[in-house]
């Protein structure tokens, strides 16, 4: 496996670590740099960007890390972590209700959907698989994909139907019957090079309602670490590693029972990760799906 770090560069700062030829040019401000995570350049990366970041500028801001594998890697996988294609709706915009009474109260992280999926027909991807803005339970999966997985009995998959409006439209909202913990040998952070658990402040968004009221909420620091062990951090940096469970034997989807990411303004929401067999995502490809990408997923014994 090879792990890439795909960084968004300030060009201006740029040459204090790569060289002048390194990456491609976005635009005036910006360059793309991609470079593997055991460059030996990453810890000054790190060390730069937060010594930049106290001088109120920044040497990169947008990152991704990505992953490569061996087809013999694949092969020999039992369980890949899936990344559904994400799309910028929120259920909450759409008429979902959630009960934030069952919410961790520190994190903000496990509040229960009270009603059924809404979400806007016309703004869902042209895929088999996405993921809204609200992420936490908000994926959904085709007919297509609906039909390809009980013709081919996968094991650990509930579905629930969709809405838009009133009108029940043809996706499902995909639900694991198994959530399972993850193992402290996953990696999670704010990015590569800050592991830190909360914010350090807090802010204020105005708000305004289609009755026209206008109102300034205050929000309190995210928490990304949650204490009580719901929420485990902003991002996950690492392929993803699952406590060994008797329950794994022939399951071909779950789901963690923690959560990655943080509870934002009402829109955000912390999410499980989803996984499924190698068995699974070789349907997945066999039928030409779309919308899925994969991580391969550990079990380990703790």
């Amino acid at each position: 496996m090879k792990e890439y770090l795909e960084l968004r560069v300030d060009r201006k700062n740029a040459n204090l670590v790569f060289n002048k030829n390194e990456g491609i040019i976005l635009s005036d401000l910006v360059k793309k740099i991609v470079i593997e995570t055991n460059d030996i350049r990453m810890k000054k990366i790190g060390e730069l960007n937060n010594k930049l970041m106290g001088q109120h500028d920044f040497l990169y801001a947008g990152w991704r890390i990505y992953r490569e594998y061996s087809d013999d890697e694949i092969r020999k996988a039992h369980f890949f972590q899936i990344l559904p294609k994400l799309f910028t709706l929120a259920g909450e915009e759409c008429g979902t209700k959630y009960d934030e009474t069952s919410a961790c109260p520190i994190c903000g992280a496990g509040a229960n959907m009270v009603t059924p999926l809404k979400i806007r027909r016309s703004r869902i991807p042209k895929t088999d698989i996405s993921m809204t803005l609200g992420q936490g339970e908000e994926i959904l999966v085709s007919e297509r994909f609906r039909q390809a997985m009980e013709d081919n009995d996968i094991k650990g998959i509930r579905y629930a139907p969709v809405f838009s409006g009133k009108r029940q439209i043809e996706y499902f909202q995909l639900l694991p019957e198994h959530y399972f913990d993850i193992s402290s040998k996953t990696k999670l952070g704010v990015n590569p090079h800050d592991f830190s658990e909360r914010e350090e402040e807090g802010y204020y968004v105005n708000r305004e309602y289609a009755n026209g009221k206008r109102e300034r909420v205050w929000f309190p620091p995210p928490i990304y670490k949650c204490p009580a062990g719901d929420n485990l951090g902003l991002n996950i940096l690492s392929e993803a590693y699952i406590k060994n469970d008797p329950l794994l034997e022939g399951l071909d989807y779950f789901a963690s029972r923690q959560t990655v990411g943080y509870k934002g303004e009402g829109l955000i929401r912390p999410r499980h990760l989803i996984f499924c067999s190698n068995r699974m995502r070789q349907i997945i490809v066999e039928n030409k799906l779309k919308g899925f990408k994969f991580e391969v997923a550990h079990i380990v014994d703790e």
